[in-house]
């Protein structure tokens, strides 16, 4: 299981802070991302007839402003439509801003397709899923972009919108701007990660989660998929892998499964050194037999 995209109906007790739209190139709505508080978020989309309909059922996934994305030469990509419009305000004249929908991890090749022969600069949040998502959308965008660059923000911020919050000014955003140097990646992953140990114990967590088959409630008012449905309960996983659920308190929980394929890979040699081992074991059982069988069969002839 991978990201499960914005698709469920609103939370509990909650009100909307802020809608973004997702306009379609000729400016027609295409969906709604709903930023709701306490935090959380949901899509919608038009149902014909004035209405909505929670989830992006039909919908193609676009880019964020993608009508100004289609008629600039540069454009901006930041993480998250809060950031989009933060740098509405900073970049300079005829510039695009953008992000794509679900945040990090979410890029996909047609949205470079999106960019094809545009200047880009990318802005990528401080922590590792920023940088991830930096290497994600920069080698996606390689020879189709006219030049990639990458916009550096000091490390004391998380994103574009807290280095605002915190006094950045448009000069100084200008500045850094003009000093965003060529994407010139992949480097080596090492030089990206720090506190690198050893995965341990991959076996012993993932069995203590359990996989169901399950329906959705009312899945046509809330956005969900019909019918009979495989994977996990996201209060289950929280007290296995915390990391993994998003959504706090009474909210509406989701999973962002991140690193499973580390823990499949740890866990299958864990059992194949287990395999080895025990086939070891049978050899030496069976050659341990070989012997008894012949000292077996000397003492019937002696006899």
């Amino acid at each position: 299981m991978g990201y499960i995209p914005y698709r469920h109906r609103p939370p509990l007790q909650a009100t909307i802070a802020t809608v973004y739209d997702y306009q379609n190139s000729d400016g027609s709505l295409l969906f709604q991302i709903v930023r709701f508080v306490p935090k959380g978020f949901r899509t919608r989309r038009p149902d014909g007839n004035g209405g909505w309909l929670w989830g992006i059922e039909g919908a193609q996934p676009v880019l964020y402003h993608l009508p100004e994305v289609l008629q600039a030469e540069t454009v901006l990509i930041v993480e998250g439509e809060k950031d989009a419009e933060t740098a509405r305000k900073l970049v300079p004249s005829g510039w695009a801003t953008t992000s794509n929908p679900f945040g990090a991890g979410q890029w996909c090749d047609l949205y470079s397709e999106m960019l094809r022969g545009k200047r880009v600069v990318i802005c990528p949040d401080t922590d590792s899923y920023g940088q991830e998502h930096l290497k994600h959308v920069g080698l996606s965008l390689l020879n189709k972009a006219t030049e990639i660059r990458v916009m550096i923000l000091p490390a004391t911020v998380k994103d574009l919108t807290e280095w605002v919050e915190q006094g950045g000014r448009v000069d100084q955003f200008h500045t850094l701007l003009e000093q965003a140097e060529r994407f010139n990646y992949p480097l080596p992953e090492t030089d990206l990660k720090v506190n690198i140990h050893p995965l341990t114990g991959a076996i012993d967590r993932l069995q203590q989660l359990q996989g169901v088959f399950y329906e959705w409630k009312e899945p046509e008012t809330q956005g969900n998929l019909t019918g009979v449905q495989v994977g996990l309960i996201a209060q289950e996983v929280e007290s296995v892998f915390p990391e993994w659920v998003e959504g706090e308190g009474n909210e509406f929980k989701t999973l962002t499964i991140r690193g499973f394929e580390a823990l499949s890979v740890e866990s299958f040699k864990t059992l194949s050194a287990q395999s080895q081992t025990l086939q070891q074991q049978c050899q030496n059982l069976e050659t341990k037999l070989e012997m008894l069988e012949t000292q077996l069969d000397k003492k019937r002839r002696s006899l």
